[in-house]
């Protein structure tokens, strides 16, 4: 079965026009090379996709510009490369 990924877009909160740098609001990982060797081979800039394990740990909801939001905390417990992106 073939996994479908879905693409996050690019996202700065409101009210930046002032500011000379976009923050990007997606969500982010961080791995060393004892838990994802393969990074000692990657490029910065190039795409890669992983596999990973995660345990929710929180779920809340918070408003945000009049819209509830769910939020979740995830712990990360497995990561792969996939083997398929080579």
């Amino acid at each position: 079965m073939a996994l479908k990924l879905k693409r996050l877009p690019k996202t700065t909160p409101e009210g930046n026009a002032e500011m000379k740098w976009e923050p990007d609001e997606r969500p982010s990982l961080c791995f060393n090379d004892d838990q994802l060797p393969e990074i000692k081979e990657w490029k910065v800039g190039s795409k890669y996709k992983l596999i990973v394990e995660v345990e929710m740990t929180s779920c809340n909801i918070r408003k945000q510009k009049d819209v509830d939001r769910t939020y979740g905390d995830f712990k990360v417990l497995a990561v792969a490369a996939n083997p398929e992106e080579k």
